[in-house]
């Protein structure tokens, strides 16, 4: 099968309308054109595939003509068994012209069955409230916490769109507040006291709720993303870090007990939640040690307060080493860190930043003026010698001309493993293409390999266990 142009026209304006209009975020949750591997080098491509987390769920083929309904259903059908034999994309979505048709996944069955639900099924069989009911098996099978999460996520939704504010920013911190308080406001809506209760149950219990700490960091979303060109989003360069990034970063770095876990630009708590959830499931740490091992600084207060809210609920305790500062002028204990994830911000530095507290960050001769430049330098500071660093930078840091002396120094003090372009659509706002960037400080050698290349979501999804041990061998070379 060949790959075909990228789908256009009214049928994909069609498919995207329907699936914003239900909630979805272009880019984020369904993505355009996804590549899907088989054996040798022969690759399917989905013209769109709607995700939850690091979930496929839905395969949409699109066609110019009702006729090719059938055509359409084949080419989905093979393309949701090739994701996964073992566990095949559960819903197709056929968009022929102005015709509709949805197939689920069928089991038991002689191979891979998909049956028709009804045309009055779409669109509203894909709305996020309705998954859990429709392919609640499925999202119990891929990752036994999703389903929760996903109902989470609707309550959350729900309260979200219920409380005060102009724009999703706005009602996104009024949310917070509410969720943060001791008793929701008096007249507040249903939807506004129900997140509450389910809130403060998650904290009064302290056991833990991972699910619902995810469903906290994607409600967020929204507050991470730029509403107009020069908003402090983009000016301070801070994006949202999708899970499929922070749960293969944090599966390369393997967290170990009695580690120095530190993310020194946290937000919402991505990475320290990833960490947290491999150090209570993978290494069986008791809530206090999870919390006990967590370092973070962010210097947004909505962020930050969203970040400690979120650690709690996940781990069951709270993370007593979280502050809101800026981390280029936090008081650091140097070479303090076993294991540093972060995804830092990137752009122009402000002028409150002392150029004598870097070596190349800053304004001046010979300097580079941009945070990517300024955190790195500190990811090496802090990291203990060993250490392992692991961050999210952009593409510039890695190939524009004026930063090769700093790659040059960077490259001596901590050696890298694997440098990885990360898929252009998991951070649409930000203005460069993302790459993973995996060091550990130690001396470079000369016959030291690295590994380069550039990641589908594909390989960040049902290839990521064979890209995590591809990695894990570069690190052990």
């Amino acid at each position: 099968m060949r790959r075909r142009a990228k789908p256009s026209g009214k049928p994909t304006t069609r498919v995207r309308q329907i699936l914003t209009q239900l909630g979805y975020v272009e880019h984020e949750d369904f993505e355009y054109e996804v590549e899907i591997r088989l054996y040798s080098n022969r690759r399917l491509y989905a013209d769109v595939m709607l995700f939850q987390g690091d979930a496929p769920i839905a395969v949409v083929e699109v066609e110019g003509k009702p006729s090719l309904l059938r055509e359409g259903f084949e080419e989905a059908r093979f393309k949701g068994a090739a994701w996964n034999l073992e566990n095949p994309v559960p819903l197709l979505w056929v968009a022929a012209g102005e015709r509709d048709a949805l197939y689920r996944l069928t089991r038991p069955c002689n191979g891979i069955c998909y049956a028709p639900l009804s045309e009055q099924t779409l669109p509203q069989a894909l709305a996020p409230a309705q998954l859990a009911t429709l392919i609640g098996d499925y999202l119990q099978q891929t990752d036994a916490p999703l389903g929760q999460s996903l109902r989470d996520r609707n309550l959350l939704r729900d309260a979200l769109q219920a409380a005060s504010g102009k724009d999703p920013r706005t009602r996104f911190v009024d949310l917070l507040k509410t969720l943060q308080s001791q008793q929701p406001k008096r007249g507040a809506s249903a939807p506004l006291r129900e997140a509450h209760q389910r809130v403060a149950q998650a904290r009064q219990k302290g056991t833990g709720d991972f699910a619902l700490a995810s469903a906290l960091r994607y409600i967020a979303r929204a507050y991470f993303r730029p509403l107009v060109k020069n908003d402090e989003v983009r000016r301070f360069g801070r994006y949202y870090t999708p899970d499929e990034v922070i749960e293969f970063l944090v599966e390369v770095a393997a967290p170990q007990p009695e580690m120095r876990i530190l993310d020194f630009a946290c937000g919402s708590g991505g990475f320290l939640l990833g960490a947290a959830r491999y150090l209570r499931e993978r290494r069986g740490l008791s809530p206090t040690a999870v919390a006990d091992s967590l370092h973070g600084v962010e210097i947004d207060p909505h962020a930050h307060a969203l970040a400690a809210l979120a650690l709690e609920v996940g781990i069951g305790a709270p993370v007593a080493h979280l502050y809101r500062e800026n981390a280029l002028t936090f008081a650091w204990s140097e070479e303090s860190y076993d294991l540093i994830l972060s995804n830092p911000p990137a752009g122009s530095l402000p002028d409150s930043i002392a150029p004598e507290q870097f070596r190349y960050a800053g304004k001046g001769k010979n300097r580079l003026n941009q945070y990517e430049v300024a955190f790195a330098e500190l990811a090496v500071r802090l990291a203990k010698p060993d250490a392992l660093i692991a961050i999210v930078a952009p593409e510039g840091l890695l190939s524009n001309a004026s930063a090769e002396s700093f790659r040059r120094w960077l490259f001596r003090q901590a050696r890298p493993f694997a440098i990885l372009g990360l898929p252009r659509g998991l951070f649409p706002h930000t203005p460069s293409r993302m790459y993973a960037l995996v060091m550990r400080k130690t001396p470079l050698r000369k016959r030291d390999r690295c590994l380069i290349a550039e990641l589908s979501r594909y390989d960040l999804t049902a290839n990521r266990p064979a890209l995590v041990q591809l990695v894990q061998e570069a690190m052990h070379a």
